[in-house]
């Protein structure tokens, strides 16, 4: 009787392609995710959402533009604010040198993007409360 030292196999193939099943799918998972987290942070830069606007200071007195770091703008002073196109209508508050609210500054942009993307701070209208705050 001759006894062979050599291994089937066949109880680890079950096994091996198990494994190469998990990471086929992993990496599957894996490539899905990063497709999804790249749309998401392509959508903050791309160029056709980001609109720049000029916004500049007609009045005789230093405002404020509600904006996330807060825009100081003394009488004929300019800033560029980034305006998100997909979030119709949104506004920023300005404010006065002694802090009162002149109103609201709002951006809108349901069709065609203008040619002349700026506002003059004399533009501002009452608030609508209704309308989403810039930038967030």
């Amino acid at each position: 009787m001759t006894v062979s030292a050599k291994p089937s196999g066949r109880p680890f193939e079950p096994g091996i392609r198990r494994a190469t099943q998990l990471i086929r799918s992993a990496s599957l998972l894996l490539c899905l995710g990063l497709s999804l987290v790249a749309t998401a942070c392509g959508a903050t830069i791309d160029g056709d959402q980001w609109v720049d606007v000029t916004v500049t200071n007609t009045l005789s007195e230093p405002v404020t533009l509600n904006t996330h770091s807060a825009s100081y703008l003394s009488p004929g002073q300019k800033t560029v604010l980034h305006v998100s196109s997909d979030n119709d209508p949104q506004a920023v508050r300005v404010y006065g040198p002694n802090g009162r609210i002149l109103g609201c500054l709002t951006f809108s942009f349901h069709t065609t993007l203008p040619e002349t993307r700026s506002i003059s701070v004399s533009d501002v209208t009452a608030c609508d409360e209704k309308i989403r705050s810039f930038p967030g």
